[in-house]
């Protein structure tokens, strides 16, 4: 690659609406659905890693050695030996069997990393997500049938219930699909996914969906690897309204509470802090006089709280990133309060 080509490489940083569908003709990284990518399709107009002349085929089959049991052989292959119960499946062997040496095994192929991808990027979306947050129930059900067919070698299906899960999870899975492409002396090639819908990357035939909070390197001849980014620890936001101490007052409304009976409520208040650099969300945390406290997901620095009863508020806000939370703010308290009524008398001319 040419100085030229290689500084216009590292300046590039793409920003892509899924549902156009074009792609970026840089070191193989295209705009990707995780539903394509669990496909395995193949755009007509992504372009692929720059190929060594001789590549390295991977192998598609393993030979069990002398004394060599199955685990051994799928740590040995696969770098993992929790990988055994995908070769008993994928070669129907019963769950009792016990391959002699010398016997032939065939090995998963490509469609494994995109299954290994999703998974990856839903336990990391999930971890991040509060239990007590909507869709998370749903979320951990679709990541656990994902595992299950993982194990069962359906490796299509598992990439296809963890994109289910990350979709349901995500904060980054409504954004626009945003990436950068960094490309060192050596020639290797980085793709970071920073939001949105996955990026594909391909290099010497095998595809690797790239989700937010990844990254994928291809050196020269190789297959793209993936890892989780090394992000710097996000700042914790600056909170800005309401001014701390503030008194609130709103019409009193009548809500039915947990016991069945009516009771007062107020607001809605609005809350707001500074935007994060590097931040795909927001947790914001609402305590209040007595009770559990209660915690909003929000992918904007704002967030409108439901109506709640009078009394004195607590708040903070954290930056979630792609990897785990950032610091929490300072506190700031507001009092919520019921308006007085103005009563208006007017003058009778009755006698």
């Amino acid at each position: 690659m040419s100085p030229l080509l290689r500084n216009l490489a590292r300046r590039l940083s793409g920003a892509l609406a899924a549902a156009v569908g074009f792609a970026l003709l840089v070191m193989g990284a295209s705009p990707l659905s995780p539903r394509t990518a669990a496909a395995a399709a193949t755009p007509t107009a992504a372009a692929r890693a720059p190929a060594a002349p001789q590549p390295t085929p991977t192998p598609t089959s393993a030979t069990l050695a002398a004394g060599e049991t199955l685990e051994q052989l799928a740590e040995r292959t696969l770098g993992d030996r929790r990988a055994a119960a995908e070769l008993r499946a994928l070669n129907g062997l019963a769950p009792d069997a016990k391959p002699a040496a010398g016997q032939s095994l065939r090995l998963p192929g490509p469609e494994r990393g995109l299954a290994l991808g999703a998974l990856a990027a839903a336990r990391n979306a999930l971890a991040q997500t509060p239990p007590e947050a909507q869709k998370r129930q749903e979320a951990a059900a679709a990541l656990a049938e994902a595992e299950a067919h993982l194990q069962a070698a359906r490796y299509a299906r598992a990439a296809q219930s963890a994109d289910a899960a990350w979709q349901l999870v995500s904060a980054s899975a409504s954004k626009p699909t945003a990436f950068t492409v960094d490309v060192a002396e050596s020639g290797a090639t980085a793709v970071h996914a920073r939001s949105g819908k996955p990026v594909r990357v391909e290099a010497e035939g095998v595809v690797r969906p790239v989700y937010p909070g990844q990254a994928a390197t291809v050196e020269k001849g190789q297959p793209p690897t993936l890892s989780l980014q090394t992000a710097q620890p996000l700042a914790a936001p600056q909170l800005l309204q309401p001014e701390h101490a503030r008194k609130l007052s709103f019409p009193a409304a009548a809500q039915k509470g947990p016991n069945g009976q009516r009771a007062p409520v107020l607001g809605p208040v609005q809350l707001a802090w500074s935007e994060v650099p590097g931040a795909r969300g927001y947790e914001v945390e609402v305590v209040p006089p007595s009770g559990a406290a209660l915690r909003l997901t929000v992918e904007a620095p704002r967030a409108r709280l439901p109506l709640l009863p009078a009394g004195l508020y607590r708040w903070n806000v954290r930056a979630l990133g792609p990897a785990t939370p950032g610091e929490a703010s300072a506190s700031r308290e507001f009092e919520l309060a019921p308006s007085s009524l103005k009563l208006e008398v007017k003058g009778s001319s009755w006698k």
